[in-house]
């Protein structure tokens, strides 16, 4: 009796803090909330600059390597090291250019820029998954705090129920038992247990949307959100696509993920040009120029110019370049499959959410037609037949509480709807924001 009488007022406390606290946060919809998120992201600034980096070097790698330069004293008399002693003797200069095997530097420039494009699309990508994480995280958190409300209503109702059983033990005119007094007191610490349970996972919610959208500088401030009380508008997009398979697979391909596996088989068909490009001879031309000082008795000596072409031979190829054309072609052949993987999994996970969308649509149509309306009427004839001394209190408190359990699971069926519809829309239309269309 004193543990209730003194929870209820600092439970009041306690929850009258958090909504003023809440009121202070800042109010946006769901919509500004996904664009803040994806505006902070750190791994889209770490793709950034690894899109950059690649950048740079498809530009490197599309160059010839550099010349090689050498300068040597050649033939010099260790008798007297006099530079005009011998006529062999030579201060001599030469350059060395090396071109790159047939079209290999174009086929390296681009399979970097076919990497760079895999990370724009990995970028897409993220966008979609932080999109459909904020989401979720946003209707576990309105489905808490629509939680807590009907928690609460419940109680006022239980509270005005212990209320009349006390006035009835007191007066001693019904069949009111201590007994009843006893659970009417535990009902209410239960419900009391149960809000404290809802605002565990609103704060929680809301701390994880919050870190989400806290700027990414050095002591930024923590950003406090009030979240509302309604659910957002989702609704399916693209729904007719299940009538169709054609069609769905069509929307599917269009998803960045796969466009992303799609850019890495580029990249590995470039990579079969380049392992064919390394059975062509790597060609390399080489100028020198002598001088010569004139003799001793000053006759001139003429200096000395040579020009060269030099090239391999690649015929020992059955141990260097056949097996890496092999490995090549394998990995050619890996990203085809990755693809035709992803879209198999990507199809069947579709399907699946589908048909639990269709389910838990069924369930919230029959849950607002029938279970909540005849477990409303069936608490209030309870209570009806108990204040006329013609039920018992534990039948009362049971459909009371069935009434509470049922209003919580429709509550769970409707976000569970909205997050297979995030999900849907996340495979069949990743770049949507606010989803509106049509249901199955």
């Amino acid at each position: 009796m004193m543990k209730s009488v003194f929870k209820m007022p600092l439970l009041a406390i306690a929850l009258a803090g958090f909504y003023s606290q809440a009121s202070l946060a800042v109010t946006l919809p769901l919509s500004d909330v996904i664009a803040t998120a994806q505006q902070h992201d750190l791994w889209q600034q770490s793709a950034n600059l690894k899109a950059k980096a690649l950048a740079a070097r498809s530009t490197a790698a599309n160059t010839q390597p550099d010349p090689t330069v050498s300068l040597g004293l050649m033939n010099l008399p260790t008798d007297g090291f006099a530079f005009n002693q011998e006529a062999m003797t030579q201060l001599k200069i030469g350059v060395n250019q090396m071109f790159a095997r047939g079209d290999s530097l174009q086929h390296a420039q681009q399979q970097l820029l076919a990497e760079a494009g895999q990370v724009n699309w990995q970028q897409a990508e993220r966008s979609a998954q932080v999109a459909l994480q904020v989401t979720e995280l946003w209707l576990d958190a309105v489905r808490a705090k629509r939680a807590m409300a009907l928690v609460v209503e419940n109680k006022a109702l239980f509270a005005e129920m212990l209320a009349i059983t006390k006035a009835s033990y007191a007066s001693a005119l019904g069949k009111t038992r201590q007994q009843d007094v006893i659970r009417a007191e535990l009902e209410l610490l239960q419900l009391d247990e149960r809000i404290a349970q809802e605002q565990q996972k609103l704060e929680t919610a809301t701390a994880r949307l919050a870190s989400w959208l806290q700027a990414n500088t050095p002591g930024a401030e923590p950003v406090a959100i009030s979240i509302p009380s309604d659910f957002p508008k989702l609704s399916l997009t693209h729904g007719n696509a299940f009538n169709a398979q054609p069609q769905l697979v069509a929307l599917l391909q269009q998803h960045p993920a796969l466009h992303a596996l799609q850019q890495g088989q580029k990249r590995a068909e470039q990579g079969i040009k380049l392992a064919e490009a390394q059975y062509q001879p790597q060609w390399g031309v080489n100028a020198s120029y002598a001088y010569r000082d004139d003799a001793p008795t000053g006759m001139s000596r003429s200096d000395f110019l040579s020009v060269g072409v030099s090239f391999d031979v690649p015929l020992f190829t059955q141990n260097r370049q056949d097996q890496w054309r092999d490995a090549a072609l394998a990995e050619a052949e890996m990203s085809k499959t990755q693809i035709q993987l992803q879209l198999k999994a990507m199809l069947g996970q579709v399907y699946a959410e589908y048909a639990n969308l269709k389910r838990l649509y069924e369930r919230q149509q029959r849950f607002n037609s029938q279970l909540l309306t005849q477990s409303q009427d069936q608490a209030e004839a309870t209570l009806t037949a108990y204040t006329h001394d013609d039920g018992e209190f534990s039948e009362v408190v049971r459909a009371r509480s069935n009434v509470l359990q049922l209003q919580l699971a429709e509550l769970n069926i409707h976000a569970d709807a909205l997050k297979s519809v995030a999900k849907l829309n996340y495979f069949l239309d990743p770049n949507v924001g606010q989803f509106t269309g049509a249901k199955p």
